[in-house]
């Protein structure tokens, strides 16, 4: 049996033990909180930004230099900027001195952000609007993430701006890509409820096309609604071409410019569009080197690319080349044909030879020839109207030009065989065979 003494001792040793566990989980759960109370901020960094400025970030977060917050309003403050879309991931650090407060914003800056693009945006010049607009959103320096608090932001400070010119339109986003099947990479903001009809197109830098000319072809803009973003298709389209014919192969035309022809009409009207081209240099022809053909011999493609040597090198003339390639191997069973090019310019003596890629693919030929739900003489009659036979090398050009004219005028002298009829080419890569299914639907 221990003493009195000794239990005594025991008993102190256990007390002793509980307090320093007591202390140790107060200063765990403090040093988890962090410390109570309100602190003046005295300092404030920020760190991983590439290129946003830290004066942008930290006007973003709500934070200033002397203000006097918790540390709940910290981390509030960086929720914001996590919630704007600008920024992967968000954290901070901070350091007390008495009531003082040190705060390092960590941050790391979306690599999913898209150019601004702004369709019809005609009473601030683009200068004035990035400035305006990077006033009333910080973290705004031409580019948008795809959603979030800053996209919205950026929209509410459009409409802002459009309150103060007088106009009543609204503000709508699209994700836009440079083609169909290339990824997104910019947004459009688009003014919508606002009339802006083009009145005036002008062309400067234009000489080797004179500007009347490009007016001309450019005539069916007149009276449509301003849009960049089609202005910009139609150029691309239809007067750059132009340039081609003549052997400028690097014209480009500039972002168009807009604005209001009547300037204190400021809900809208008529605008005047301007366009500036730059011409660069007009070449000629110096021969085209082929790579990858072997059912056409060279002297083959140059024939029917047709380009001579030291002509102007035009453009629109070496595409109908390309395209009459195209088809002669189509003929010739070639249905997986890719053609790719690069032109190598030659500044100096002002000509362009073309580095001419040819992936020819299998020789396919002709499979079967199935006639789904036509009446039994008008498929009897196609059966017998059909010329090649089942072996023969299979030619593309004969089955597009059958479907667009034989089938057609068959099926219009036999009525009863009225409905949608559509010629269908299946490839059988393994067989390397084209089976052909005509069918009513």
């Amino acid at each position: 049996m221990q003493s009195p003494s000794r239990i005594r001792r025991t008993l102190l040793s256990c007390l002793a033990a509980l307090c320093a566990l007591f202390f140790l989980l107060a200063t765990f759960a403090r040093a988890q909180s962090g410390p109570a109370g309100a602190f003046r901020i005295s300092k404030i960094t920020v760190t991983g930004q590439q290129h946003l400025s830290e004066s942008a970030i930290i006007a973003a977060s709500g934070l200033s230099v002397g203000q006097t917050v918790s540390l709940a309003d910290i981390a509030a403050a960086s929720s914001r900027l996590a919630q704007s879309g600008a920024f992967d991931n968000v954290n901070f650090r901070y350091q007390t001195q008495g009531k003082d407060l040190e705060v390092t914003l960590v941050v790391a800056e979306s690599t999913h952000l898209l150019a601004c693009h702004f369709d019809n945006f005609v009473w601030l010049s683009p200068a004035d609007l990035d400035a305006a607009l990077h006033q009333r959103v910080p973290l705004y320096s031409g580019f948008a993430p795809s959603g979030g608090a800053m996209l919205q932001a950026i929209q509410s400070a459009l409409v802002a701006i459009l309150k103060e010119k007088g106009v009543d339109g609204t503000i709508q986003t699209f994700p836009s890509a440079p083609a169909p099947d290339e990824p997104v990479d910019s947004m459009r903001f688009v003014v919508q409820g606002v009339s802006l009809p083009i009145h005036e197109l002008n062309f400067p830098g234009a000489s080797a096309v004179s500007e009347d000319a490009l007016r001309k072809s450019a005539a069916s803009l007149l009276g449509e609604n301003y849009s960049m973003t089609d202005v910009v298709i139609f150029a691309n389209a239809s007067l750059i071409p132009l340039y081609g014919e003549r052997g400028y192969l690097r014209a480009q035309f500039a972002e168009p410019q807009a604005k209001l022809l009547d300037s204190s009409s400021a809900a809208g009207g008529a605008v005047a569009v301007t366009i500036p081209v730059r011409e660069g240099l007009s070449y000629a022809w110096n021969g085209a080197e082929w790579t990858g053909n072997h059912a056409f011999t060279t002297t083959d493609l140059n024939k029917l690319l047709g380009m001579k040597p030291s002509e102007v090198a035009n453009s629109r003339k070496y595409e109908q080349g390309i395209q009459d390639i195209n088809d002669a191997y189509s003929k010739q069973g070639y249905v997986q044909l890719v053609i790719s090019s690069k032109p190598v310019f030659d500044d100096s003596a002002r000509r362009v030879t073309y580095r001419i890629s040819v992936q020819e693919g299998p020789q396919f030929r002709m499979g079967s020839l199935e006639i789904i739900g036509l009446p039994a003489n008008t498929t009897k009659r196609l059966l017998k109207s059909w010329k090649l036979h089942p072996g023969d090398v299979f030619d593309q050009a004969y089955a597009k030009a059958y479907e667009k004219e034989q089938l057609q005028k068959i099926l219009r002298a036999h009525p009863g065989s009225a409905g949608a009829v559509s010629e269908k080419m299946r490839l059988d890569a393994g067989d390397k065979k084209v089976n052909v299914q005509i069918d009513s639907h």
